[in-house]
């Protein structure tokens, strides 16, 4: 049997472990074991999404006798402690659409805080969230009343639009305020059929009209005052967007923030995202803003994981048209996943119209010729040993984000290798 003495089969095996990383957090019960020249299914379970790998060089074979079960033990531990946070996170983004679903059939002026029993939010929907305790040591929230300011600017600016989805003011900020303003801004672009998406449609009509938003920009068409299209408006949704996400911008006044205080608000997010002064709002930053993405770290984040996040921000978002900001959070989400193989993929020489997210044959055929490294490597032109130790890190192995491979990292792929029961490689 044939035995590559470079890292190029090591590089695809710690993106087949990060797949499987990603299937076990968001998939509980999904267990993928990599194999010769194929991904198998463990018989007693059934997969809920596809693994977007056909298969694996024939090198890596399979052996149960030599596994080792304490590597798989301990590894496995650590996916169910992320796992669990995972659930937990999910359950409270459910809580907290149902409250929100049950708000617009109620009087959309309650204000009053609410309880955990009524609403949970995950780490992303705390952006604004003030906690307190109540006497008996349970978490409230407090109304945020700059969040609030911007629910109530939206519904009276927009609520008379027929297909405006009015939002509960409740000042605690949330998907509904984030749709809100995305409504917003599609009826700012011209558009009258409003949705809850930042689409196709939005992307285009805000690089033709808006472009690299700046304090400079003039309005749509000239519009001026508070027309429709006006600085003034547009100005008014970005402010209202850096409030949801928790950055000040100079006033909680909607509408009466300088473009001086705005902008210094958007370079300080573009500086958390990882970029370097950038003070407008172009296609790129607009989509991030006018989301849930979070740029700071929140409760649980690793520092190490941002690291990574806004590395990869740097250097590929503004280069690449299909790599869009990531969020850096501090957590691993299939976004991230996702904007770590687009990077791949263009360190591997795919055009930005041929790469594709997804690893195939090509990414893996490629791989074998060009990302062949020993330890004692370093990146130079390209940027594959940082790749290959952010696939590492990103499922839990302890290594330094790097552009040297060095043999501690090699003893880390091992681990690794051993717990998708992997033969080591003679290397």
């Amino acid at each position: 049997m044939k035995k590559y003495s470079t890292y190029s089969v090591i590089l695809t095996s710690a993106v087949v472990c990060m797949f499987v990383f990603v299937t076990v957090l968001f998939n509980a019960g999904s267990i993928f074991v990599a194999r010769a020249t194929n991904i198998e299914v463990s018989p007693d379970v059934e997969p809920n999404v596809p693994v977007h790998i056909s298969d694996v060089d024939a090198t890596c074979e399979y052996e149960s006798d030599e596994f080792d079960k304490a590597c798989a033990k301990e590894h496995l531990r650590k996916l169910e402690d992320e796992l669990e946070v995972r659930e937990q996170q999910l359950d409270a983004e459910k809580q907290l659409k149902r409250q929100e679903e049950e708000q617009k059939q109620q009087d959309a002026n309650a204000t009053t805080p609410q309880t955990p029993a009524e609403t949970t939010s995950s780490p992303k929907d705390q952006m604004r969230e003030s906690p307190q305790q109540s006497q008996d040591g349970s978490r409230i929230l407090k109304l945020d009343q700059a969040v609030k300011s911007v629910q109530v600017y939206l519904n009276a600016t927009y609520g008379s639009i027929p297909s405006f989805d009015k939002i509960p003011e409740t000042g605690i900020t949330g998907w509904t305020t984030v749709y809100g303003l995305i409504e917003g801004l599609q009826y700012e672009l011209g558009l009258d059929n409003l949705v809850q998406s930042f689409g196709p449609t939005t992307q285009s009509l805000y690089k033709q009209k808006v472009g690299n938003l700046n304090e400079s920009f003039a309005g749509i068409n000239g519009a001026t005052g508070n027309a429709r299209g006006s600085a003034k408006r547009i100005f008014a949704l970005v402010q209202g967007a850096l409030i949801a996400k928790g950055y000040n911008p100079g006033s909680y006044n909607i509408g009466a923030a300088s473009p001086t205080g705005i902008f210094s608000a958007v370079t300080q997010m573009t500086s958390d995202a990882g970029f370097r002064n950038i003070n407008y709002v172009n296609l790129k930053v607009a989509k991030g803003l006018f989301s849930m993405d979070q740029y700071k770290v929140i409760d649980g984040g690793k520092p190490n994981i941002r690291e990574i996040q806004q590395d990869l921000n740097r250097r590929y978002a503004f280069q690449h048209e299909p790599f869009d900001i990531i969020p850096t959070d501090g957590f691993y989400s299939r976004g991230v996943s996702t904007g770590l193989i687009y990077a791949l993929q263009f360190e591997l020489g795919f055009s930005d119209s041929e790469a594709t997210g997804f690893i195939g044959n090509g990414t893996k055929a490629r791989l074998k010729e060009q990302a062949n490294f020993n330890v004692g490597a370093e990146d130079t032109n390209k940027y594959f040993v940082h790749l290959f130790k952010a696939a590492l890190i990103f499922n839990g192995y302890s290594c330094a984000y790097t552009y040297s491979f060095t043999a501690a990292d090699s003893e880390v792929v091992k681990k690794c290798k051993r717990f998708i029961n992997y033969r080591q490689l003679e290397l």
